[in-house]
């Protein structure tokens, strides 16, 4: 990486937020650059779906009926030169179902977590990699896989979550109740435990010893159970009565979840986001924190404490039809975030980006709200029910957004060099 390289990659999040906050209020933002990703057989698949990985540069991409997967180095600017074939293929054996991506500890590489549904016999296949693209031959390392072979347990893979460090999470939802499942890839022991009914949780969080459940209606947090060593032929020990707290959003239906540390503070911050209409109309703040036995919102000593510590309107967009909720968002610094919905007109596709500053409604506080242009809306769709927004996924760090084009990917910047 050149210094050039590495000055933009360190100043893209504060230029691209004051770019934001200068120039959304005189319209809708167009990239600076935009570059197309062909792939050299035109006879291929077209892309399914398409992921930025966090930091923008490495873009993972599946396609072939979700039965291969493209990571693709989009470099880390405009002026980056894009190579025309992927870093690496991978071709499974199966239907792709999920791909959750992460940097490793020394940020050199990339975490994958990999979910396949195979069907002779039908399982559920979860896969860790690791890969360090920057290497002369970059391939996919596999830490660890487990093999769900039931319906019922299968969808644990189907909600799992990176949490942090060699631990993966997920819960399996069933008429009236549910579990939850932890697993340590690393030394493969695990455990379960019976937690209330989850209609849809945004994010499952691993904080100082403690498991968050974040879903729609409810924060809800455990102790870390102990974990056992996985047995063969075996089920998953199970951990009965195991004590939490929970907090609900009183009617909230939230729609993206935020979990963050900042630097400098104690505790877990969960930031909740309830939409109306015409854009996210509300912030809840809640703060996470281990046990304390004199809290009296504690329903065993054991179990951590959630503090209501925010709440406060944010600003709504423009009355723009939402053909579906696409959210994606990024804490730019510990006072700062920009949150992107995806949004159509009839004829543009937008993301319309809110900026936020903490803490909201303070007589510093500033807010600003427009459009990023991302492009049409898909070709083939059904007249009555109207444009599809196509696929796309937006870095907030880097300004970067990539859009599927059929056979193509779009890849456009918004930040010069």
């Amino acid at each position: 990486m050149s210094v050039r390289q590495l000055e933009h990659a360190v100043t893209a999040p504060t230029r691209f937020l004051r770019r934001l906050l200068q120039d959304l209020s005189a319209g809708n933002i167009r990239p600076v650059s935009t570059r197309i990703l062909s792939p050299p057989d035109l006879t291929s698949s077209p892309i399914n779906d398409v992921k930025l990985v966090t930091g923008g540069r490495l873009l993972i991409a599946t396609a072939a009926g979700y039965q291969e997967l493209q990571i693709w180095d989009l470099g880390f600017s405009p002026a980056s030169v894009i190579s025309p074939r992927p870093v690496l293929v991978k071709r499974t054996n199966g239907r792709i179902q999920k791909v959750l991506a992460q940097t490793t500890a020394d940020s050199l590489g990339i975490m994958l977590l990999v979910n396949t549904r195979l069907d002779m016999p039908p399982q559920s296949l979860l896969e860790i990699y690791e890969m360090y693209p920057g290497s002369s031959d970059p391939v996919l390392h596999r830490l660890a896989s487990w093999k769900f072979p039931n319906d019922a347990l299968k969808r644990y893979a189907s909600t799992v979550h990176i949490c942090g460090p060699h631990v993966v999470a997920g819960y399996l939802t069933r008429t009236g109740g549910g579990e939850m499942l932890v697993w340590n890839y690393m030394d493969n022991t695990a455990t379960k435990w019976d937690i209330d009914y989850v209609s849809h949780s945004d994010e499952i969080n691993v904080y100082d010893g403690h498991i968050i459940l974040t879903g729609e209606d409810a924060i809800t947090v455990w102790k870390m159970p102990v974990l056992h060593a996985r047995i063969p032929g075996v089920d998953v020990h199970k951990e009965q009565d195991l004590p939490y707290t929970s907090i609900d959003h009183e009617g909230l239906k939230a729609v993206h979840i935020s979990h963050r540390q900042p630097r400098g503070l104690n505790g877990l911050h969960v930031d909740v986001f309830d939409p109306s209409d015409d854009g996210l109309a509300q912030l809840r703040r809640y703060v996470v924190l281990r046990a304390l036995g004199d809290d009296t919102t504690i329903i065993d000593p054991r179990a951590p404490s959630i503090h209501p510590v925010f709440q406060g309107e944010s600003p709504t967009s423009e009355e723009i039809q939402s053909d579906e909720d696409h959210y994606s968002s990024a804490w730019i610094s510990d006072r700062e975030m920009v949150m992107v919905r995806a949004e159509h007109d009839g004829y543009l596709v937008h993301a319309s980006v809110i900026v936020l500053t903490d803490p909201l409604g303070s007589p510093r506080s500033k807010a600003a709200h427009g459009l990023i242009w991302v492009g049409p809306p898909e070709e083939n769709f059904d007249f009555e029910e109207g444009p599809k927004i196509p696929r796309f996924t937006f870095c907030p760090v880097s300004g970067r957004v990539c859009v599927i084009d059929g056979h193509e990917i779009r890849v456009m910047d918004y930040l010069s060099v």
